[in-house]
């Protein structure tokens, strides 16, 4: 449970950057996305019937957080 908080804290703290527009190309902070990224993936496929709920809780708001980073930094050319 802590590790799913502290992958969407991560997630959180790259959408509120207030330099990501200047700062979204490098390759540190690619990186960083994308294993933020990968780990909200792996947390969706943990999903089972005993445990929908309380993921969908977790994972609702990383989700739409992961969509505004996404429309942040749509100028990724490399992936």
């Amino acid at each position: 449970m802590q590790v799913m908080h502290s992958v969407h804290r991560k997630l959180r703290n790259a959408v509120r950057r207030q330099d990501l527009q200047t700062v979204h190309s490098s390759e540190s902070v690619k990186q960083c996305v994308l294993l933020v990224l990968d780990c909200l993936c792996g947390m969706a496929s943990a999903v089972r019937v005993d445990n929908a709920s309380l993921l969908f809780s977790l994972l609702c708001p990383a989700a739409s957080d992961a969509v505004t980073l996404l429309g942040k930094t749509h100028l990724y050319r490399s992936y």
